[in-house]
């Protein structure tokens, strides 16, 4: 029998930044960055996706973990959130406990998510100008004068630090929930815990 060869992978070296790099090689360094950074943001993500669902578990009370994973395993996101929520009402340990929990996932469902989504999902572009995220969206643009302009995307300039930002804001929403779920599985104080951490949610106005 003839062994086929293995196919080999040419290895480019990258080349090191120097006084005489191009803007462009220096923003493409920084896209590298980037990249580790949004890898860093969607394990963040995973935990909390996994914060949720053990919070959903609890409240569902069910004795054979399975029902619940098998229940879990079926949802979409946005069914998750909204199951939280209404589970959260029925099985609320206080008003302002569940007003915490409804803080965290109006935050996560509609902010967080949002701006995770544009990063994870959204297509980046590196140029000797700089990095941007560009996201398919189409609308009219209706200037003072002339006509008006139709357009199909959307640029924003992006960093390293825009992406690192977030994922603290994501590791926050986990400590949250998790103090929110200890309070009802141990009985543990969950405000004076997230007041420690300066991680309490606002208070409900009025």
């Amino acid at each position: 029998m003839v062994q086929k060869p293995k196919p080999t992978i040419a290895k480019v070296p990258l080349k090191p930044l120097g006084p005489d790099s191009t803007p462009y090689e220096k923003n493409l360094d920084e896209m590298r960055e980037c990249a580790s950074a949004v890898g860093n943001l969607c394990f963040a993500w995973a935990a909390l996706e996994h914060m949720l669902d053990k919070l959903i578990s609890s409240m569902l009370e069910v004795s054979d973990e399975r029902r619940a994973d098998t229940i879990l395993a079926n949802m979409n996101q946005r069914e998750k959130f909204r199951t939280a929520l209404h589970l959260g009402f029925l099985r609320r340990l206080s008003d302002e406990w569940f007003d915490a929990l409804k803080w965290c996932i109006d935050q996560t469902n509609h902010k967080l998510r949002e701006r995770r989504n544009r990063i994870v999902h959204g297509l980046w572009h590196v140029s000797s100008t700089g990095i941007l995220l560009i996201k398919a969206v189409t609308g009219i643009e209706r200037p003072q004068e002339g006509d008006p302009l139709y357009f199909t995307s959307e640029e924003s300039p992006v960093s390293k630090d825009n992406v690192q930002e977030l994922t603290k804001e994501v590791q926050h929403m986990i400590i949250r929930l998790d103090a929110l779920w200890r309070a009802g599985a141990a009985r543990e104080d969950w405000k004076t815990s997230l007041s420690e951490q300066g991680l309490l949610p606002p208070r409900k106005a009025g």
